[in-house]
């Protein structure tokens, strides 16, 4: 009984880590940036649109022009939850070993541009992990920018 108390347990805090850390595979937060308007670490979705990309969380949006973006840039880093491999192997130190194996990969993706006051500005958002095979080229065809990827620089 002990048994699977543990092992049903251990399930329980690794499945919620992953859920609480982790940006929806079709989502998007605003990591950070310059952009007032947005509340940092607000999630919401990343639109293309005809003439823009909206960021629309909550009940409100902010959209980025295509012809205002001047340099884009796409990172991916991945990383170990120590905090939740510690917390499981309180329970049972092998799951708890187990999960340092498990590495979370967050993509984010930089956009630097111009106001409508002329001003530069940069936007940074962590997408998903379905977002950047169609979000990237999409970017690249209606800006006319390449994107630099990070790790390749």
């Amino acid at each position: 009984m002990k048994k699977i108390l543990v092992i049903t347990l251990s399930i329980f805090l690794f499945a919620s880590s992953i859920s609480l850390y982790a940006v929806g595979s079709h989502d998007a937060q605003y990591v950070g940036g310059t952009v007032a308007a947005i509340p940092k670490s607000q999630s919401g979705q990343l639109n293309v649109a005809d003439a823009s990309i909206d960021f629309q969380y909550q009940k409100s949006s902010f959209a980025i022009p295509y012809a205002s973006v001047t340099d884009m840039e796409y990172g991916d880093k991945p990383s170990t939850r120590i905090g939740t491999s510690i917390g499981v192997a309180l329970v049972c130190w092998q799951c708890g070993i187990a999960t340092l194996f498990v590495k979370a990969k967050h993509h984010f993706l930089t956009l630097e541009f111009t106001d409508s006051n002329n001003t530069k500005q940069a936007a940074v958002f962590e997408i998903g992990k379905a977002l950047p095979d169609t979000l990237l080229p999409t970017l690249e065809v209606k800006t006319g920018k390449k994107i630099v990827h990070q790790d390749k620089k």
